[in-house]
């Protein structure tokens, strides 16, 4: 079990957004730990703070959570991972928001590793001038120590 903080500030011209940040804190609790897979999951309250470009500004309490999984394959030492985290906002105008990162690492020499990896994001605000998902394919190099 552990404790934890998170912040995060994001920009979205796109979506009407000049400003959104998000402060936290909650309770986790790490599931699995094994050498080859890892899963922990958290959850708390959080206030999310939103300024429009144009429109009204808000703030609002919410519920954040997130899970953390990644999983060692004997094939070439790759490694699967997920790391998602989200957002919901209690009240009237409720709002989900969640942001996820999945895919493959897999080291090459020295502390050199390789990625594939696709980023999703997607929102239910539905004011946004353009749908509420935004997908990204990403190809890495990167370095662990």
């Amino acid at each position: 079990s552990f404790l934890y903080a998170r912040g995060s500030a994001e920009r979205d011209r796109f979506r009407d957004i000049s400003r959104r940040a998000t402060l936290g804190a909650g309770y986790g609790r790490q599931l699995i730990q094994t050498e080859r897979t890892a899963l922990s999951v958290r959850a708390g309250p959080e206030v999310i703070s939103v300024r429009r470009l144009a429109g009204e500004d808000d703030t609002s309490p919410a519920l954040g959570w997130g899970l953390n999984f990644s999983h060692r394959l004997d094939t070439l030492s790759a490694e699967l991972f997920h790391d998602q985290r989200g957002f919901r906002t209690l009240g009237g105008d409720a709002q989900l928001s969640l942001r996820s990162r999945s895919g493959l690492r897999v080291p090459l020499a020295s502390g050199l590793t390789a990625s594939l990896q696709v980023n999703l994001d997607w929102d239910d605000d539905t004011g946004a001038a353009r749908g509420g998902t935004d997908t990204a394919w990403l190809i890495g190099l990167g370095y662990a120590w």
